[in-house]
């Protein structure tokens, strides 16, 4: 469980980068956040499209030594039951040190220039009971509002 939630912090740490861009109103770029060994890292990554720059982040983690976790953060689009349209952001991650790998979305809407969240997170993570999962979830959201406190310090 410890590995989950180290996982859970990075991508954590990943997606309140992401979810601060949108909220300011810029668009989102795709990005890569590494652990290893020896330490933390995180990369944008541009390319022509979303689908291209989550390939090319993919590649990008694959050639890191040591790699021992890793999240790719994108935005795209959702549709909600009754075929209401929002913006999403997803993160996809996973643990090569505990053989976990899963992903994150949150669906959003602009309204008068702000950022409304509608629903979130939805965690899915294979293989993991409920229990853990509730506990990822917390880990989760925790590293999100940690980054969030000390962005406002």
């Amino acid at each position: 469980m410890d590995d989950g939630v180290a996982l859970m912090r990075l991508s954590g740490w990943a997606l309140a980068q992401g979810m601060w861009q949108v909220a300011g109103g810029e668009p989102l770029a795709t990005f890569a956040a590494w652990d290893t060994e020896s330490g933390r890292g995180g990369a944008r990554v541009d390319a022509d499209s979303i689908p291209a720059s989550v390939e090319a982040a993919r590649r990008n983690l694959a050639a890191i030594e040591g790699l021992r976790r890793w999240v790719i953060v994108a935005e795209g689009v959702a549709r909600a039951d009754g075929g209401a349209r929002y913006g999403a952001i997803r993160a996809e991650f996973g643990a090569t040190d505990a053989a976990l790998v899963g992903h994150a979305t949150w669906l959003f809407q602009r309204v008068e220039g702000r950022f409304d969240l509608v629903h979130g997170p939805v965690l899915v993570v294979a293989g993991v009971d409920p229990a853990t999962l509730a506990v990822l979830r917390l880990a989760l959201l925790d590293a999100m509002h940690a980054v969030r406190a000390a962005d406002a310090t």
